[in-house]
């Protein structure tokens, strides 16, 4: 029986990506499922059933998770939902590859990415998301829609500046402030200044019974 118990026990560690394995990381990795098909040719494995990956304040559920190994890669995919509970990040998507123990994750199809708590939501959909978690950024690719509260914004990139409360949006983006729009090469918003720069062939449509707002919020001088 032990004998068993310490082969299954080695599959089992061959299967996790390599940092995973790594003495140096202080905070190991837990992976569970129901079900584990092992490739010992290949050395791959296939976690499935109610997947659950922890590590630190991170948490990643799926249907099922790809490990190769000596990678420090894996790959969820059906039903994927990234927690990091420490930095108020929620993310789900069809697929999510991730590294270095959770810290750098792409994700693709179906993209949602929501941070922030108590009346400062910020809710970012997108093709796909790629999140490095200890800066806090993240950069949304293809088509992009970023909301807070009433105001929204539509591009095909935005990188996210957690840490500085900043947003940089490329790829013609238009902003809504309800009832204005405005529309340019590219958009900086630094949040906590309330204050926004449009730069680049600048369109606006403006309700001038409005414009006010806009002062406050810093859109206009």
């Amino acid at each position: 029986m032990r004998a068993a118990f310490a082969v299954a026990s080695l599959m089992l560690a061959a299967c996790l990506p390599a940092e995973a394995a790594d003495k140096g990381d202080a905070i190991p990795i837990d992976i569970r499922g129901k079900r584990v098909d092992y490739h010992s040719k290949e050395g791959r494995a296939l976690f499935s059933g109610g997947v659950t990956v922890l590590h630190g304040s991170s948490r990643l559920t799926s249907d099922e998770l790809e490990t190769v190994r000596g990678s420090s890669e894996a790959i969820a995919r059906g039903h994927v939902l990234f927690r990091d509970e420490e930095r108020k990040l929620n993310l789900t998507c069809d697929e999510l590859q991730y590294t270095h123990g959770l810290k750098q994750i792409y994700a693709r199809g179906a993209c949602q990415l929501i941070s922030g708590e108590d009346g400062e939501v910020t809710v970012v959909t997108a093709d796909e998301i790629e999140v490095f978690v200890d800066p806090r950024e993240a950069v949304a690719r293809g088509s992009v829609r970023i909301m807070q509260g009433e105001n929204e914004a539509l591009c095909k990139r935005a990188h996210l500046f957690g840490a500085e409360d900043r947003v940089v949006l490329t790829g013609r983006p238009v902003l809504r402030r309800p009832p204005h729009e405005f529309e340019c090469d590219e958009a900086v918003t630094y949040f906590k200044e309330g204050r926004t720069i449009l730069t680049g062939s600048v369109k606006g449509f403006l309700h001038v019974e409005r414009l006010s707002e806009l002062k406050q919020e810093g859109v206009l001088p």
